[in-house]
């Protein structure tokens, strides 16, 4: 089995996630696993992701590699497009480098995670489908904690 796995680059920004399983007939001795790699803004600085190789029968890892005897991580690495880069005034450059120095698809990312927590926050056991079937100790527990929750929301 494969699966990607996040590091500096974020998937469904950067690439599509992606897993699944490889079947090895016989006597082959490589496989090819094709990843979407999706279009960057000019100036994006290099990310990477890993591939994980997993759960394999019949197939001896390296145990001093990544991943030790039981998978193999595979590093994938993105690199940013040049296209465009002769020639460009500074201020013209200035975005590509704010994209550089911070990773704006992880900030949006969690921006996002945080936005649906505390929406999850403000209902009683977490959605509004969970809120309906609330028992009164559930919302007791929630009264309670909700000044808490209140005051703690701008923190990401």
């Amino acid at each position: 089995a494969y699966r990607t796995e996040r590091f500096s680059a974020v998937p469904e920004y950067d690439y599509s996630g992606d897993e699944g399983l490889l079947e090895w007939e016989e006597g082959v001795e490589s496989h090819v696993i094709q990843l979407r790699i999706l279009a960057s803004a000019k100036g994006k600085a290099m990310r990477e992701f890993f591939v994980v190789l997993e759960q394999a029968e019949g197939v001896e890892f390296d145990k001093n590699g990544d991943g030790g005897e039981d998978a193999a991580i595979l590093p994938v690495v993105v690199m940013p497009s040049s296209e465009g880069s002769n020639g460009v005034a500074a201020a013209a450059r200035a975005p590509g480098l704010l994209q550089r120095c911070f990773n704006q698809d992880a900030l949006t990312l969690a921006m996002v995670d945080w936005y649906r927590q505390s929406i999850a926050a403000l209902y009683c056991n977490g959605s509004a489908e969970d809120q309906r079937n609330a028992s009164i100790s559930d919302w007791v527990n929630h009264l309670a904690c909700l000044p808490w929750k209140i005051i703690f929301l701008p923190v990401p």
